[in-house]
């Protein structure tokens, strides 16, 4: 926002935190409001150096961990595809992080009629099998408010039709043969015979 510093190449920005309250009762459209409404309430301090909001807020710190914040969110809206300059050819180049910043990192970049997204994640803390299903749990997300805005959150399934099906039909396949001829009691009885010195029941110690 500094036209002073419009002519100085270096990498200016400052991090964001936000707070948002997602509850089920509120509509998709609903709570995009509000998380709008904090974005640019945000925005309108966006200079507040972030290291001195962690200063001022005298958090007791464990080093190993983030003092706000776990997840972040990016947005690269900036141009970044090939470009020629009288003769000069600019190219991207790929480059790979090789530890995560945070737990969870969400970057989208806008393309010019596509959003590309990547994660990046803690491979402590998550496997790549699990972030690979939070990701489709996105876009089955998308999917249903793509379609409908007003939908309550608490109404809106984030889980596949395939892991659907794992969980209820696959996950809970817990049939087991038993003597159907015989009694709950008789069954207890013959595991009695079988055990005698086990502990059948514990209440309380």
């Amino acid at each position: 926002p500094y036209a002073d510093l419009e002519s100085i190449i270096g990498m200016f920005v400052n991090t964001l935190a936000l707070r948002h309250y997602p509850a089920g009762e509120k509509t998709f459209h609903d709570y995009v409001q509000e998380v709008k409404e904090t974005s640019l309430k945000a925005f309108e301090n966006q200079d507040y150096p972030f290291e001195a909001l962690v200063d001022k807020l005298d958090l007791k710190r464990d080093m190993s961990r983030h003092p706000l914040f776990d997840t972040m969110f990016v947005l690269q809206n900036t141009e970044q595809g090939e470009d020629d300059l009288e003769g000069l050819q600019f190219k991207p180049y790929p480059h790979q992080h090789q530890a995560a910043k945070f737990d969870l990192t969400l970057q989208v970049t806008e393309a010019a009629d596509e959003l590309v997204c990547s994660v990046e994640y803690a491979s402590a803390l998550y496997k790549k099998e699990t972030v690979e299903r939070m990701a489709s749990h996105l876009l089955q997300f998308i999917d249903v408010v793509v379609n409908n805005s007003q939908v309550k959150l608490s109404s809106i399934e984030i889980v596949t039709a395939y892991e659907k099906e794992q969980i209820l039909e696959h996950f809970n396949d817990t049939v087991a043969e038993y003597p159907q001829e015989k009694t709950i009691h008789e069954l207890f009885e013959e595991q009695v015979e079988l055990t005698p010195d086990q502990v059948a029941v514990v209440f309380e110690g």
